[in-house]
């Protein structure tokens, strides 16, 4: 286990990374316009030595969080064989506390960063995981490039030259390779599936209903509270 692997959230990273922020629990913090300190003390839902989980904070269903790597790295395809296992079973835990509290199935995305700068502006990895009704189906590009992987711990299989999208859903993994950027290709294909307005983020945020947006959040902390 190399140190940069254990160091505490904030520790090492570039100046205005939002997720180092909020592990960081940064006065600055995304967060600190939606909530007081008093409302939401902390993002941190759960953590275990390498990794955080923190609500995403333009959801695109209930109970939509992130797994974030305490180090700043720009995509899970850098993570080290240990920390894959690590990740491996912190999604595990997600999964099924979610799942028990909410029902249907866990989807996972990322956009992976290997070249250039992160189209929707945030270069540190991130992992989605959004509960979606068993109803709920998601068709990809079938022109994109893809190939599969046998899981989300095989990642670090891929070769980080190019941007890539990562897809696991009912059981199966794939990596797409589009030829252009794909600015939140997943969040717009699922909002689309869910029938739901402002799929970017930052519409979310400014022109979304804040009343619904906090109680959303509201709802994925007292999830992981009782869990």
């Amino acid at each position: 286990m190399t140190p940069d692997e254990t160091g505490s959230p904030g520790r090492d990273d570039p100046d205005g990374c939002a997720l180092c922020d909020a592990m960081a629990t940064s006065p600055d913090a995304h967060i600190r316009s939606i909530f007081s300190p008093a409302e939401y003390p902390s993002e941190v839902l759960l953590e275990t030595q390498r990794f955080c989980v923190l609500p995403d904070l333009a959801p695109i269903a209930v109970g939509h969080v992130l797994i974030v790597p305490r180090i700043h790295l720009r995509a899970l395809a850098t993570l080290s064989p240990g920390m894959t296992e690590e990740l491996e079973e912190l999604r595990n835990d997600v999964t099924r506390i979610l799942v028990e509290k909410l029902g249907g199935r866990v989807t996972l995305f990322e956009h992976g960063v290997c070249s250039g700068v992160s189209a929707c502006g945030i270069d540190h990895a991130h992992l989605h995981l959004v509960p979606l009704p068993d109803t709920c189906r998601l068709t990809v590009d079938p022109t994109f490039p893809a190939e599969e992987i046998s899981s989300i711990r095989s990642v670090i299989e891929i070769a980080p030259r190019q941007d890539y999208l990562l897809l696991s859903d009912r059981n199966r993994t794939h990596v797409y390779y589009p030829a252009t950027a794909t600015s939140q290709y997943f969040r717009r294909l699922i909002s689309e599936e869910l029938g739901r307005d402002h799929w970017h983020w930052s519409d979310r945020l400014i022109l979304g209903d804040r009343h619904a947006l906090r109680r959303e959040l509201q709802a994925v902390r007292r999830i992981f509270d009782r869990r």
